[in-house]
């Protein structure tokens, strides 16, 4: 077996490596170089759209109804009017009853 030049190639590796060994001083100073960063696309939504509703149009309603006629009142027919004054009254004197009660509750007698 051939194991010297195996053995002699790794004793030059470390030989090689301990001739190289030297003291090295950096010095940095804390400024980066120029770079240049491309910004980020922006997107943004498009603008809403405003639609007005179409108008509804419905046709008006139809309405029947009897044309007005002419009834001519005889003279009979005068006692609705009797009642009506007979009413009158008596809601008058219902009215004067009810505000001379409310007087005498406030304690306002005349």
């Amino acid at each position: 077996m051939n194991c010297k030049p195996l053995a002699l190639a790794a004793l030059l590796g470390l030989a090689g490596t301990c001739a190289q060994a030297g003291v090295n001083v950096n010095l940095g100073i804390g400024l980066p170089g120029v770079v240049y960063v491309e910004p980020a696309p922006v997107y943004a939504p498009p603008p809403p759209v405003y639609v007005m509703p179409r108008p509804v149009y419905a046709p008006r309603p139809v309405v029947v109804m009897p044309q007005p006629m002419y009834a001519p009142r005889w003279r009979d027919d005068d006692d609705d009017r009797d009642e009506w004054k007979h009413w009158r009254k008596h809601q008058e004197k219902e009215q004067k009853r009810a505000y001379k009660r409310w007087r005498r509750e406030q304690g306002d007698d005349d």
